[in-house]
C-alpha cells in the first residue's frame, strides 16, 4: 500500500520481489462542476505520475498534467479529460523510459557512478603560506 501513496523504496521492494524492471505509481484527481441546468458538465483532472527503476533505486521519471474537458454530461466530460491528460504524459514517459532502457544510456551511467567530490591538498603548509 505504500508504493501506491508514493512511497519509493516501497515501489522498488515491489518491483524487486516481481522482476519488474520499472514500477509506474501514481495518483489521479478529478473535479467536476455541472452548469445551473444540470446538463453539461466541465471537469478538471490532474495525473501524477513518478517512474522508478528497482534495480538503480532511482527516479527514471516525474510527470504531473492537468486537461478540462466540457461535454453534455460529467462522465463524457471526464473521461474526455482523462484522455487529454493521458496522452500529454504518455507522450513524456514513452520517450523516457525508452532511454532508460537504451544500451549505454547516459542517465544509467550518470546514476551508477560515484559523484566525484573537490580535489583536497592535503600537503603541510609552511609558516610563510600564512
Amino acid at each position: 500500500m505504500a508504493a501506491i501513496d508514493g512511497d519509493i523504496s516501497a515501489a522498488v521492494n515491489v518491483g524487486s520481489k516481481v522482476g519488474a524492471d520499472i514500477v509506474i505509481i501514481g495518483n489521479a484527481t478529478s473535479i467536476s462542476t455541472v452548469d445551473k441546468g444540470g446538463a453539461k458538465g466541465q471537469v478538471r483532472v490532474g495525473i501524477n505520475v513518478k517512474v522508478i527503476s528497482s534495480s538503480q533505486s532511482a527516479v527514471v521519471a516525474a510527470k504531473s498534467d492537468f486537461a478540462t474537458a466540457s461535454k453534455n454530461q460529467v462522465f463524457a466530460s471526464e473521461l474526455e479529460a482523462f484522455r487529454r491528460a493521458g496522452k500529454k504524459i504518455t507522450e513524456f514517459l514513452i520517450p523516457a523510459i525508452q532511454e532508460h532502457w537504451a544500451p549505454g544510456s547516459k542517465k544509467k551511467k550518470a546514476q551508477r557512478s560515484t559523484p566525484q567530490g573537490p580535489k583536497i591538498d592535503n600537503s603541510p603548509l609552511f609558516f610563510d603560506d600564512f
